[in-house]
């Protein structure tokens, strides 16, 4: 069975291992080149408010 090309295709983000725009790239890359600088870096941290703001961000409850 042919598809029109306009009629679009839904695609589960959670099952997509591909990227459709540049700015998903771009965030991925981000992400892959800084998300262990920035998890180093909190494992150093001893600052008890820098580590509660991050806690409040990320909805940590311990």
């Amino acid at each position: 069975m042919d598809t029109s090309p306009d009629i679009g295709v839904k695609l589960k983000k959670k099952d997509r291992t591909f990227f459709i725009s540049e700015e998903e790239v771009e965030q991925a890359c981000w992400i892959h080149n800084h998300r262990y600088k920035i998890k180093d870096k909190l494992d150093r941290c001893n600052d008890y408010g820098k580590l509660k703001q991050i806690a409040d961000i990320l909805n940590y409850q311990d």
